[in-house]
This record gives C-alpha cells, sequence and structure tokens, in this order.
C-alpha cells in the first residue's frame, strides 16, 4: 500500500530569556580620616544596589509532527504535539508563520514538489484541550499566515521549562477532502512560532 507521509516540523522562537540586571554604584564616598579616628571611627561611605527583574517568555518541547496515513480518509487526517510555554506577563500572543513556497497569506500549505495540501494548524492553552486560536482560513482556520492571535491568558509564569511537562497542544488537521484529492508523496512544510509576552 502506497502512503502519504506528512511532515510538519516546529522551530522554537525564543523571544526573551529570564535574566536580571545589576547596578552597583558608588553614591557617598567616604572622607578621608587620619589618626586616631582611623582606628575607630574610620571612613564611612554608602552605594546602592539595583536588581531589574525582566518579564520572560519561551516556548519548548517542541518536536516534530510525523502523520503516516495510507488510502482513503474517511475522516480528517490529524497528527499533534504537546509543548510548553511560558510567559511571566498577565497575557501573550502566539504567532505561526508557515516557510512553505506553496503557502498564501490565508493558506497554510504541506508541499511535495509542486502538489500543494492544505491543512489547519490549532493552539490548545491545555494539554489535549479545546482549540482556542487556529491558522490555515483555507481548511477551516480562523487566522492568516504570520498573523499573531489575540491576547491569551498565561497559566504558566513560574517554570520556563514546565518542569519537564507540558502544558499546551499543537494539532495539524488536513481535511480529508483535502488529503484525498492529493496524489501520494511525502508533504512537508516548517513552521515558525512565536510567543511575545504582553
Amino acid at each position: 500500500m502506497r502512503v502519504k507521509e506528512l511532515n510538519v516540523l516546529a522551530i522554537v522562537a525564543l523571544m526573551s530569556s529570564l535574566s536580571a540586571s545589576v547596578a552597583i554604584a558608588a553614591t557617598a564616598d567616604g572622607a578621608l580620616v587620619t589618626g586616631a579616628a582611623a582606628a575607630t571611627t574610620g571612613s564611612n561611605g554608602s552605594f546602592d544596589i539595583n536588581v531589574t527583574k525582566q518579564d520572560s517568555v519561551q516556548i519548548s518541547n517542541l518536536n516534530s509532527i510525523v502523520i503516516t496515513q495510507g488510502g482513503v480518509a474517511a475522516t480528517d487526517v490529524t497528527g499533534s504535539d504537546s509543548v510548553c510555554y511560558y510567559a511571566t506577563t498577565n497575557n501573550y500572543k502566539i504567532t505561526m508563520d508557515s516557510t512553505s513556497t506553496l503557502t498564501t497569506a490565508g493558506d497554510f500549505v504541506l508541499a511535495s514538489g509542486t502538489n500543494p495540501l492544505s491543512y489547519k494548524l490549532a493552539w490548545a492553552e491545555t494539554v489535549g484541550g479545546a482549540e482556542t486560536a487556529s491558522w490555515g482560513i483555507a481548511a477551516g482556520g480562523a487566522i492568516s499566515d504570520n498573523t499573531a492571535t489575540g491576547n491569551l491568558s498565561s497559566d504558566n509564569k513560574t517554570s520556563a521549562n514546565c518542569g519537564g511537562a507540558t502544558n499546551a497542544t499543537i494539532t495539524v488537521t488536513i481535511p480529508a477532502a483535502n488529503f484525498n484529492a492529493a496524489p501520494t508523496g511525502l508533504y512537508a512544510d516548517t513552521v515558525n512560532i512565536t510567543i511575545v509576552g504582553i
């Protein structure tokens, strides 16, 4: 049986990392003290300590989504990957950018040479949860290529790597009609994902 193989590779886009800037500046030099006072009161000065904790975001634990499906699909063909998102801000936005040469503003397209296969890409804020946002209008998504979501509420402000676990899901959906009409072959796309703190 010949099969259609589909591969969507998600690349991490790290917008900022946890950092702190520390500035120590002399604000008052001590006076020159001589004689007996040098051994008693001494010379006293002061300096400031300033620490700035910055907002941070990260998307991690990304893996290729590989789908192998043969024959005629009776239902939409799907595949998913559980990932970790982290944002110390109250809200964040996600942008998905397909690098396929066949992708247009409203259409995410897997390519096998010049053969196109339109698909939808969805983001869920929980593992296996309900769809929060989707891209690829031609395949049923709501957002165009390289366009950000609206403000989403951050539920992970404490662990940049989710403690080694995951807290969100990326899902690829190829409508059955699109899949069944496509010639056999390997269809691929690389998607850049960006998270921005709001």
